[in-house]
């Protein structure tokens, strides 16, 4: 498995494909003081770099791909990332599926 689950952590190893990011979210959104560790991770599917942008991921480690070091870990290090004050979950879709009329 690409997603090495604790309750300070989640360790991101290989491959992280579109299938790896449904459960990262779920990590994500219930560990909000937990770190990603992104230092044995060769491939990051956009899905998962949505979800560690979307929910404001603190990372560590630098990926030994050159692409995800110098583009993918300066996006997620950002100072500021996607927070919302209220605490509300960016993405939870669900308001959009509701009806207005």
């Amino acid at each position: 498995m690409p997603i090495n689950l604790t309750e300070q952590a989640a360790e991101l190893v290989g491959v992280v494909g579109a299938e790896d990011a449904e459960p990262l979210t779920g990590w994500l959104r219930t560990h909000r003081g937990g770190t990603v560790d992104l230092g044995a991770c060769t491939w990051l599917h956009t899905a998962a770099v949505q979800a560690l942008v979307a929910l404001g991921a603190t990372t560590r480690g630098i990926p030994a791909d050159p692409f995800l070091a110098a583009h993918v870990v300066p996006l997620l290090r950002r100072d500021g990332g996607h927070t919302d004050p209220a605490g509300s979950d960016p993405l939870d879709l669900t308001a959009a599926d509701k009806d207005t009329s």
